[in-house]
């Protein structure tokens, strides 16, 4: 019997965010028939190794523990990458996991990003790797980010060049790639990949659900951040919110809480909004924080209505039949939906901290309804060929 060819997967895949979690479990379960699957997570880096030469490493550590609250973020990432080894020993890491690989996948999800986490300049050391090693590679269910600037752009404009072909989970990202890179004829816009996904706890159809009501929660801060104007939106804002939401329909709901997805951030964001509403009413709501994938998919069959704020949570608690509405905190969000034609579950960041965001929420919810088995099952089908015929094509 012929072995598997080998697959190795460069995606966030050790992340706490089980959105993360969801995609690297989307790319198994399509490519796991054909190759024998392994994993490369994009942004750890290996602990230290005494045989990496560093520069000053010891005098380097102690000025930026001495200085750091004076120093941005970006500036202590890049002083970590280049002075203090992490580069090198990313590297070392992508040549051990790559070598002897048949296929490598970079995805999915927002790698193309201008962030404190040097997305693009990990993309330029696997680019050199897979050049290198001379191992073909595609990029599946990626997003671009607004905030790409010239050196960005720059530093990844090789890998997209070489890679076979590019699959975008949003349109504007493509016409963002399209305008920077000259990557025409190979360039797709598909769903998610976390469409692709099925939820083995969803109950027979017509199964009566629980008629709950949750409200899932990320950073307060990394939310105004990725807002799509310059108005200004406070924190305090947005922790209002959170409670005109719960003021108005915890009353027609059989049970009301805050979810996470994983991210310790995002749960010490919920007791921040669980102490501000027992403040104000003497309840203190019930926070669920889930630890697996498997955890969140079990819980999202038990909910009726999911107000999501992270993306991948309404895209689980779609295909778990959960009826979502999304805040579109950032422009992806409303790509992403838009490609499923599901954009009418979008309520703008804007409209979360009106003062009638309640009626808003409420009103949103009575539009939509939760898909069918049938659209759900199209969905899934919809990425799984187009991602396999494409493949399918290459000569590997």
């Amino acid at each position: 019997m012929n072995k598997k060819p080998v697959a190795v997967i460069v995606s966030e895949s050790a992340s706490k965010n089980l959105g993360d979690r969801a995609i690297a479990d989307a790319l198994n379960d399509i490519l796991s028939p054909f190759y024998s699957v392994k994993f490369l997570p994009f942004s750890t880096v290996p602990s230290h190794r005494k045989d990496v030469r560093q520069f000053n490493s010891s005098n380097l550590h102690f000025l930026s523990r001495k200085f750091s609250k004076f120093i941005p973020p970006i500036i202590k990432a890049r002083i970590r990458w280049y002075l203090l080894g992490e580069r090198v020993r990313y590297r070392e890491k992508c040549l051990e996991e790559i070598r002897g690989a048949d296929l490598v996948v970079v995805g999915g999800g927002q790698l193309i990003k201008n962030n404190s986490s040097l997305f693009c300049d990990r993309l330029l050391v696997l680019d050199q790797i897979l050049k290198k090693l001379d191992v073909p590679y595609v990029f599946l269910g990626i997003g671009v980010d607004s905030r790409m600037n010239g050196l960005t752009w720059w530093l990844v404009d090789g890998i997209l060049k070489r890679s076979k072909f590019l699959f975008f989970r949003d349109s504007e990202s493509l016409k963002r790639t399209l305008n920077r890179v000259p990557v025409n004829g190979k360039c797709f816009v598909t769903p998610d990949l976390a469409f692709s996904l099925k939820n083995s706890y969803l109950p027979v159809e017509g199964v009566r659900r629980s008629g709950s009501f949750a409200i899932n929660v990320m950073s307060i801060n990394s939310m105004i951040a990725g807002k799509l104007d310059s108005a200004s939106i406070e924190r305090d804002e947005v922790l209002e919110g959170y409670f005109r939401i719960y003021d108005f329909l915890s009353k027609d709901s059989v049970d009301f809480c805050l979810f996470t997805s994983g991210s310790d951030e995002d749960y010490q964001e919920c007791i921040s909004i669980q102490s501000f509403i027992y403040l104000k009413t003497g309840v203190k709501v019930a926070i669920f924080h889930p630890q697996s994938l498997d955890g969140l998919l079990r819980f999202l069959v038990s909910i009726e209505r999911v107000v999501a704020t992270r993306m991948h949570v309404g895209i689980l608690s779609y295909i778990s039949k959960s009826n979502p509405v999304c805040i579109n905190w950032d422009q992806k969000v409303e790509g992403v939906w838009s490609v499923v034609a599901q954009e009418d579950r979008i309520i703008d960041l804007r409209d979360f901290v009106d003062d009638e965001v309640g009626r808003i929420v409420k009103e949103k919810i009575r539009r939509v309804s939760p898909p069918s088995t049938a659209l759900v099952v199209e969905s899934s089908k919809m990425v799984r060929d187009k991602v396999l015929n494409q493949i399918g094509t290459m000569s590997l």
